[in-house]
Protein backbone atom coordinates (compact mmCIF):
# COMPACT_ATOMS: atom_id res chain seq x y z
CA UNK A 1 0.00 0.00 0.00
CA UNK A 2 2.83 2.60 1.04
CA UNK A 3 4.52 2.36 -2.64
CA UNK A 4 1.16 2.61 -4.11
CA UNK A 5 0.49 5.73 -2.54
CA UNK A 6 3.92 6.93 -3.53
CA UNK A 7 4.16 5.88 -6.60
CA UNK A 8 1.07 7.66 -7.30
CA UNK A 9 1.36 10.77 -5.02
CA UNK A 10 4.52 11.78 -4.96
CA UNK A 11 4.37 12.68 -8.52
CA UNK A 12 1.74 15.27 -7.90
CA UNK A 13 4.04 17.43 -5.82
CA UNK A 14 6.00 20.42 -7.32
CA UNK A 15 8.93 19.36 -5.39
CA UNK A 16 9.88 16.30 -2.89
CA UNK A 17 12.59 17.67 -0.41
CA UNK A 18 14.41 15.28 1.04
CA UNK A 19 17.77 14.30 3.06
CA UNK A 20 20.94 13.71 1.45
CA UNK A 21 21.38 9.56 0.75
CA UNK A 22 21.97 8.29 -2.48
CA UNK A 23 19.64 5.03 -1.93
CA UNK A 24 16.79 7.30 -1.04
CA UNK A 25 16.68 9.81 -4.03
CA UNK A 26 17.23 6.10 -5.95
CA UNK A 27 14.36 4.41 -4.60
CA UNK A 28 12.26 7.87 -5.87
CA UNK A 29 13.64 7.69 -9.07
CA UNK A 30 13.14 4.42 -9.06
CA UNK A 31 9.32 4.90 -8.66
CA UNK A 32 9.45 6.96 -11.73
CA UNK A 33 9.98 10.93 -9.83
CA UNK A 34 11.68 12.93 -11.86
CA UNK A 35 15.22 13.64 -11.01
CA UNK A 36 14.08 17.67 -11.22
CA UNK A 37 11.54 17.43 -8.73
CA UNK A 38 13.92 15.92 -6.37
CA UNK A 39 15.65 18.31 -3.86
CA UNK A 40 18.14 16.79 -1.51
CA UNK A 41 19.63 18.79 1.60
CA UNK A 42 22.60 17.64 3.14
CA UNK A 43 22.13 16.24 7.04
CA UNK A 44 24.80 18.01 9.24
CA UNK A 45 25.42 18.76 12.78
CA UNK A 46 27.20 21.78 13.74
CA UNK A 47 30.94 20.58 14.55
CA UNK A 48 31.93 23.03 16.41
CA UNK A 49 29.79 21.80 19.17
CA UNK A 50 31.86 18.83 19.61
CA UNK A 51 35.81 18.86 20.88
CA UNK A 52 37.41 16.50 18.42
CA UNK A 53 39.54 14.14 20.85
CA UNK A 54 42.60 12.14 19.11
CA UNK A 55 42.95 8.54 20.09
CA UNK A 56 45.46 9.93 22.29
CA UNK A 57 43.65 11.80 24.32
CA UNK A 58 40.75 9.31 24.85
CA UNK A 59 39.67 7.18 27.92
CA UNK A 60 42.79 4.95 29.15
CA UNK A 61 40.15 2.02 29.37
CA UNK A 62 39.04 1.43 25.24
CA UNK A 63 35.57 2.61 25.30
CA UNK A 64 33.23 1.32 22.81
CA UNK A 65 29.55 3.67 22.75
CA UNK A 66 26.29 3.40 21.25
CA UNK A 67 23.31 4.42 21.96
CA UNK A 68 19.51 5.73 20.81
CA UNK A 69 16.32 4.47 21.90
CA UNK A 70 16.36 1.02 22.98
CA UNK A 71 13.81 -0.52 20.63
CA UNK A 72 14.51 -4.50 18.97
CA UNK A 73 14.69 -3.15 15.32
CA UNK A 74 17.95 -0.94 16.99
CA UNK A 75 19.56 -4.10 17.23
CA UNK A 76 21.44 -3.37 20.26
CA UNK A 77 21.80 -6.81 21.59
CA UNK A 78 23.96 -7.55 18.84
CA UNK A 79 26.44 -4.84 19.96
CA UNK A 80 26.36 -6.83 23.45
CA UNK A 81 26.86 -9.96 21.84
CA UNK A 82 29.86 -8.35 19.27
CA UNK A 83 31.53 -7.04 22.71
CA UNK A 84 31.13 -10.39 24.80
CA UNK A 85 32.92 -11.57 21.74
CA UNK A 86 35.85 -9.28 21.97
CA UNK A 87 36.14 -9.47 25.92
CA UNK A 88 36.35 -13.75 25.20
CA UNK A 89 39.47 -12.96 23.33
CA UNK A 90 40.84 -10.72 26.10
CA UNK A 91 40.29 -7.08 24.60
CA UNK A 92 40.07 -4.75 27.59
CA UNK A 93 37.27 -1.80 27.04
CA UNK A 94 34.14 -0.83 28.48
CA UNK A 95 30.62 -0.63 27.00
CA UNK A 96 28.34 2.67 27.45
CA UNK A 97 24.80 2.01 25.77
CA UNK A 98 23.28 5.39 26.29
CA UNK A 99 19.52 5.52 25.89
CA UNK A 100 16.16 4.08 27.24
CA UNK A 101 13.22 2.15 25.80
CA UNK A 102 10.78 -1.09 26.11
CA UNK A 103 14.05 -3.21 25.59
CA UNK A 104 16.23 -1.75 28.14
CA UNK A 105 15.23 -4.75 30.64
CA UNK A 106 15.99 -7.48 27.78
CA UNK A 107 19.28 -6.33 27.11
CA UNK A 108 20.22 -5.99 31.04
CA UNK A 109 19.22 -9.50 31.35
CA UNK A 110 21.67 -10.76 27.99
CA UNK A 111 24.35 -8.69 29.68
CA UNK A 112 23.99 -10.41 32.89
CA UNK A 113 23.43 -14.01 31.26
CA UNK A 114 26.45 -13.51 29.29
CA UNK A 115 28.26 -12.54 32.71
CA UNK A 116 29.38 -9.42 30.93
CA UNK A 117 27.42 -6.70 33.24
CA UNK A 118 30.36 -5.05 34.86
CA UNK A 119 31.98 -4.35 31.95
CA UNK A 120 28.35 -2.62 30.53
CA UNK A 121 27.09 0.83 31.57
CA UNK A 122 24.03 1.52 30.89
CA UNK A 123 23.56 5.42 31.84
CA UNK A 124 19.62 5.66 31.22
CA UNK A 125 18.63 9.23 29.13
CA UNK A 126 21.08 11.75 29.62
CA UNK A 127 21.97 15.55 28.35
CA UNK A 128 23.49 16.75 25.17
CA UNK A 129 26.74 17.61 27.31
CA UNK A 130 26.68 14.47 28.97
CA UNK A 131 26.34 13.06 25.71
CA UNK A 132 29.24 15.04 23.97
CA UNK A 133 31.68 13.83 27.64
CA UNK A 134 31.00 10.06 26.45
CA UNK A 135 32.27 10.86 22.60
CA UNK A 136 34.78 12.34 23.52
CA UNK A 137 36.20 9.64 25.57
CA UNK A 138 34.78 6.96 23.02
CA UNK A 139 37.45 5.33 20.59
CA UNK A 140 34.75 3.40 18.76
CA UNK A 141 31.10 4.45 18.57
CA UNK A 142 28.91 1.68 16.56
CA UNK A 143 25.45 2.38 14.95
CA UNK A 144 23.47 -0.66 14.41
CA UNK A 145 20.46 0.16 13.20
CA UNK A 146 18.42 -1.78 10.49
CA UNK A 147 18.67 -0.86 7.45
CA UNK A 148 15.13 1.09 7.02
CA UNK A 149 16.92 4.78 8.14
CA UNK A 150 18.22 7.80 6.62
CA UNK A 151 21.76 9.32 8.00
CA UNK A 152 21.44 8.78 11.94
CA UNK A 153 22.64 12.49 13.10
CA UNK A 154 24.22 10.51 16.06
CA UNK A 155 27.09 9.15 13.80
CA UNK A 156 27.93 12.30 12.04
CA UNK A 157 28.01 13.56 16.47
CA UNK A 158 30.55 10.97 16.68
CA UNK A 159 32.55 11.71 13.73
CA UNK A 160 32.87 14.72 14.42
CA UNK A 161 34.16 13.78 18.26
CA UNK A 162 36.65 11.61 16.55
CA UNK A 163 35.21 8.19 17.06
CA UNK A 164 35.89 5.34 14.89
CA UNK A 165 32.55 4.61 13.60
CA UNK A 166 31.05 1.62 12.73
CA UNK A 167 27.90 0.59 11.44
CA UNK A 168 25.03 -0.92 9.77
CA UNK A 169 24.64 -0.53 5.78
CA UNK A 170 21.92 1.58 6.71
CA UNK A 171 21.34 4.03 3.65
CA UNK A 172 22.33 7.18 4.68
CA UNK A 173 25.58 5.94 6.84
CA UNK A 174 26.53 4.48 3.48
CA UNK A 175 27.23 7.98 2.13
CA UNK A 176 29.51 9.06 5.03
CA UNK A 177 31.50 6.39 5.88
CA UNK A 178 33.88 4.14 3.23
CA UNK A 179 34.36 0.33 4.05
CA UNK A 180 37.92 0.12 6.23
CA UNK A 181 38.76 4.08 5.59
Amino acid sequence: LALFLEKHVYPLFYNIIMPTASSSKKLLLDLGIEKKKIVQIPCGVDSSEFVFSSLEKKSKIPVILTGGRFEAWKNFDSVINACFSLKNKGVDFRLVIVGTGEEENNLKVLAKKLGFSKNIEFPGEISRKKMKEFFSQAIVFVSSSAPNVGIPNIVLEAMSSGCIVVSTAIPGVKDLIEQEK
